[in-house]
């Protein structure tokens, strides 16, 4: 009984501090080559297309659904009440402070996530980052660098994208279910969503993809012993990425609403 006890006291907790500081030195230890310049630009596109453009079809998917199954409710509960003045706010509002980039990152981490972190943790098994550092090669600017940059500026993006295809889905259910015009929908958006809550979806978005770069490089990178802890870096990724997206997304809500 003491044992657990010391377990979940002690050693969870110091592990848990140990990664995440190893996975700031991963970040920053890439980041530093950006201000020198010293980036492989095409590298970074590859990356950049593997995350974005690549991604988009499963983004535009589940935000579509969300989307839809939001303004089916909507208008089902505000229909009875005399509430259809709000049905529009109500999609893009939720749409896009919550629902846009924590769908993205979300999709991003199940799709891109998980395969940086078993590709990283492949290299690094089969002594393949070693390799790197013997012929003198930069493993954080030739491996990280690229992941962690496509990482970052696509999941932004994508969460416009996302966004876009949830209110736009949302829109066309409410014409299928109670005949909502589509510029009612629109005017409803365009009296209450304000400038204010596109910039904490981008926010969001930038902080969303900073965690998934870090969590998943840091897996990967680190990864020791055979194909079984390809199968966990991978795992491990997709959980802590999922975990600490919505953490910084409860804190980011909460300062946001603060601000305000």
């Amino acid at each position: 009984m003491f044992s657990i006890a010391q377990h979940i006291l002690f050693e969870v907790p110091t592990r848990l501090i140990f990664r995440i500081g190893q996975a700031v030195m991963i970040y920053f230890d890439a980041l530093k080559w950006v201000p020198q310049g010293r980036i492989r630009w095409q590298a970074s596109f590859e990356q950049a297309a593997r995350v974005g453009v690549e991604s988009i079809p499963m983004v535009v998917i589940l935000a579509m659904i969300g989307g839809g199954v939001l303004s089916l409710q909507l208008c089902h509960n505000l229909g009875s009440s005399g509430g259809d003045a709000y049905v529009g706010a109500l999609v893009a509002l939720a749409t896009v402070r919550e629902i846009a980039p924590i769908f993205t990152a979300l999709a991003l981490t199940a799709r891109n996530g998980t395969a940086i972190a078993s590709e990283l943790a492949h290299m690094s098994i089969s002594d393949q980052v070693d390799a790197m550092k013997v012929l003198q090669v930069c493993p954080s600017r030739y491996l990280v660098l690229p992941r962690v940059l496509a990482c970052l500026l696509m999941t932004p993006l994508l969460s416009i994208i996302a966004a876009t295809t949830a209110i736009i889905s949302g829109m066309v259910v409410a014409k299928m279910d109670v005949d909502m015009h589509y510029s009612f929908f629109m005017t409803s958006i365009y009296n209450y969503l304000k400038p204010n809550d596109l910039g904490q979806m981008m926010v969001k978005g930038l902080v969303f993809g900073v965690l998934l770069g870090m969590v998943s490089v840091q897996y990967g990178m680190t990864a020791k012993g055979g194909s079984r802890d390809v199968g966990l870096a991978a795992m491990k990724t997709a959980v802590w990425v999922s975990v600490t997206v919505l953490l910084a997304d409860l804190g980011l809500t909460w300062i946001f609403r603060t601000l305000s």
